[in-house]
């Protein structure tokens, strides 16, 4: 075989698999009903094997309910004509038959389908999901680290335009050098909206970051900054949570600080206040005023993350000051786990098809039963007569007294696999079903044959190859 026919016969094998789970359906629907005696042990166990597994690799629900209905229909045609049962024993037969040993088995093995499949598909989600995290904590990351950084050069190169000569080479180096950090700054922004979705959640990531540290750079870079109260951040005195939650406040405003207002001085005041921490960073406002920049992200995403440990974070502007301040509660310590680690989605859908699998088959098999006993009920009303009652019937009383013992209308004639003798001559006969109950299902019959209103033979008929 060439490898283009191997080719196409691996193409159409997933269609002839298909196929051949749907003919499964078709004909345990159709066989099953109608198997007898010795065939019945084979083949209801089969059924139910097999149609599960139908219900395993079938793609399509439509795949399933119609050659289910197409085989019982099949069935009921052939069990019909074929003149071998009541029309009670019929109905129950092809019933019971189709729902317990086709529909439910195939209906579990779909259930059990559709659960693991939508686990495959949650496991894809999450791996999707856990990307897209890591994008954002790589963003967040580079707006952190490479903004600062570049801040902290505009800084050095505002310090060189004011220490340059003006209209010199070293002046106009400075100015390209702050223009070109300018720029870089932007840049930064918009790879950050790119990486960053509309809807992510904001970095859960903890920095990590100490603040004297953080403070003595950006003193060597030229700002001016004074703090007070940076013992309560120490390690052990607050959350590790808390701290890093502060240190990110710190180095944002001191990122901004640098690039819009590089000759101002920024005060650093951290203090107990409220039953938390409060950080609060101000700054004097520069001359021009800046103007507010479109897309910024930086304090947006840390007040998601303030207000997510019940903490606040605001923003206030003056004629003369531009100041920040933040707010922790001191019950944040259980964060650091939650800034770690991104709660996993629970997969409540497997569970409900668990339920499903179990309380669905349950209710169609307590549906079908009490169909099964209320058509049993009152076919035996109509019909039947029990033993005990025709044990009262003797041959010449009168309707009337026969009326006593037999309240069922009767039929008209007896089931096809009845066989019976000649009635007596110019008699109208009745048959009833021999039974003690609706859940008597024996195909024995009485018949009972009148003639001017008196009972002249009452026989006990017995279905063909009976003893």
């Amino acid at each position: 075989m060439s490898i283009e026919n191997r080719g196409r016969q691996r193409r159409l094998s997933p269609a002839w698999i298909q196929s051949a789970w749907v003919a499964v359906l078709a004909l345990g629907a159709f066989v099953v009903p109608m198997s007898r005696s010795g065939a019945w042990i084979l083949l209801a166990p089969a059924s139910v094997l097999l149609c599960f597994f139908a219900g395993r690799h079938l793609v399509s629900l439509a795949h399933g309910l119609i050659p289910l209905a197409a085989g019982a229909a099949a069935a009921t045609v052939v069990l019909w004509f074929s003149a071998q049962l009541s029309v009670l024993g019929f109905l129950l037969n092809l019933l019971t038959t189709v729902v317990l040993f086709v529909f439910l088995p195939w209906f579990i093995g779909r259930s059990r389908r559709t659960a693991v499949l939508f686990r495959q598909q949650e496991r894809e989600q999450l791996v999707i999901e856990a990307g897209l995290r890591e994008r954002s904590r790589i963003a967040a990351q580079m707006h952190d680290e490479l903004g600062h950084d570049l801040a902290m050069l505009a800084l050095q190169a505002s310090a060189l335009q004011v220490s340059a000569q003006p209209g010199s080479a070293a002046a106009a180096q400075a100015d390209a050098i702050r223009a070109q950090s300018d720029a870089a700054i932007e840049n930064l922004h918009q790879i950050i909206g790119v990486l960053r979705q509309p809807n992510d959640p904001p970095p859960l990531a903890p920095s990590g970051g100490d603040l004297r540290k953080l403070v003595a750079t950006s003193r060597a870079k030229g700002m001016r900054i004074t703090v007070t109260g940076a013992q309560h951040l120490d390690p052990g005195v607050v959350p590790d949570a808390c701290a890093d939650l502060m240190h990110q406040l710190a180095r944002e405003t001191l990122t901004n600080a640098a690039r819009y207002a590089p000759q101002s001085a920024v005060h650093i005041g951290i203090s107990r206040a409220k039953g938390g921490l409060s950080l609060v960073v101000q700054t004097r406002m520069p001359s021009p005023r800046p103007e507010d920049r479109d897309g910024a992200t930086g304090l947006a995403q840390l007040r998601t993350l303030f207000e997510s440990l019940q903490g606040t974070l605001s923003v206030g502007r003056t004629a003369e000051h531009f100041r920040v301040t933040g707010w922790l509660p001191d019950d944040s310590s259980g964060a650091s786990a939650i800034r770690r680690e991104t709660p996993s989605r629970k997969a409540t859908r497997p569970a409900r098809h668990r339920v499903l699998t179990l309380v669905v088959p349950l209710l169609i098999l307590v549906a079908a039963f009490a169909g099964f006993y209320f058509l049993q009920n009152a076919t035996y009303k109509a019909t039947a007569l029990s033993p005990e009652d025709f044990s009262n019937l003797s041959v010449g009383m009168d309707r009337f007294e026969v009326d006593r013992f037999v309240t069922a209308p009767g039929l008209d004639k007896p089931i096809p696999i009845i066989p019976q003798s000649a009635p007596p001559r110019d008699s109208t006969c009745r048959y009833f079903a021999a039974r003690t109950g609706p859940l008597d299902l024996t195909n024995e019959m009485f018949r009972l044959c009148f003639a001017d209103n008196v009972l002249v033979s009452a026989e006990h008929l017995y279905p063909l190859g009976a003893n």
